[in-house]
Formats: C-alpha cells, structure tokens, sequence
C-alpha cells in the first residue's frame, strides 16, 4: 500500500511541512517528522540511517517518508 496515489501525496505533503517547519537542515526535518509520525524524538541509529538516505536526492525523501508511514510503529497502535 506504500506504492497508491493517497501514501505519495500525503508523504509529498509532508515533505513540504518539514521543509516549512525545520527548514533545510536534514536532521532537523528527520527530528520533526519523527515527532510527528510517532510522538519522539528518532534515536542515534534512525537519525543516521535517515540522513544517509535522503541525502541521495531525488524523490529520496518522498520514499523515505513513505517507508515511515509503513512502518509498524506507525500502523499499529501499542
């Protein structure tokens, strides 16, 4: 379901939000949609993987905000 229309948009709209509400610095944004997706603040491994990924360019934040929306943290509630 990562792949349909709704997921992109949504994930394309957060991607404008982060860059409104954090600005540039990619930490920043990784912090920012962490505390909105799930309530806390990424720890020390997501962060890395985070910046390392969207650091490719491209459509890499699209995909990487929609893997976190994927995710079982997200999904499921606790």
């Amino acid at each position: 379901w990562l792949n349909i229309t709704f997921v992109a948009a949504q994930a394309k709209a957060l991607e404008q939000r982060l860059a409104r509400e954090a600005g540039t610095d990619t930490a920043k944004r990784i912090h920012r949609a962490y505390e909105l997706l799930y309530g806390r603040p990424p720890d020390a491994e997501e962060l890395k993987l985070g910046v390392e990924y969207v650091t490719a360019g491209g459509i890499a934040w699209q995909q990487y905000l929609q893997a976190l929306f994927g995710s079982g943290e997200f999904t499921s509630v606790n």
